[in-house]
């Protein structure tokens, strides 16, 4: 099983490693980190926007930079509280909350 720091350590290393060697142009203004469920379990993957507009939120997910490691697979983590939930949602305080599980 891998726990929590292992997790945690490794997505660390990987969001290290894409900032240390990809370099998106200058035109890029927004980033987003998004959340799925693959066909091995949860991943996340990072891009890179031309375009951010406040009213339409959705606009920082053009895929104008794409980095080479774009995914991040998380660690299975069946013996985890999380394993058995109902939903596992995310989402800013002051926003809509989105299920992911």
């Amino acid at each position: 099983m891998i726990d929590k720091e292992s997790t945690y350590a490794l997505f660390e290393a990987w969001l290290e490693e894409v900032c240390a060697s990809e370099k998106p142009g200058s035109d890029i203004v927004a980033y987003n980190f998004g959340l799925f469920e693959g066909e091995n379990g949860y991943m996340a993957y990072l891009i890179g926007s031309t375009e951010y507009d406040e009213e339409d939120p959705d606009r920082a997910c053009n895929e104008d930079f794409v980095p080479k490691r774009k995914y991040f697979s998380a660690p299975e983590r069946q013996a985890s509280f999380l394993s058995t939930a109902q939903a596992i949602t995310v989402g800013f305080d002051d926003g809509d909350l989105v299920k992911v599980n």
